[in-house]
């Protein structure tokens, strides 16, 4: 959690996923759609949560080979 990322005294929640895009569950998805992919994943499993609390989410996809998803 930070203090002011997006917003002067408000509360950012930054949840952190790092993905191996070379695994098999990604081999048939281009790598951007896969990081799209988990970014929405994270949304829908943390942004309401957070907003209940008066607090932004944002979440950060990276890749182990340095890819980053568009939020990140």
């Amino acid at each position: 959690m930070i203090r002011g990322f997006w917003e002067k005294s408000t509360d950012t929640i930054i949840e952190v996923r790092v993905t191996n895009l070379d695994s098999e569950s990604y081999k048939n998805l281009p790598p951007k759609k896969a990081l799209e992919r988990q970014e929405k994943e994270k949304r829908k499993t943390y942004c309401k949560p957070c907003e209940n609390q008066r607090r932004h989410f944002t979440p950060f996809v990276v890749s182990t080979d340095g890819m980053s998803g568009f939020e990140a």
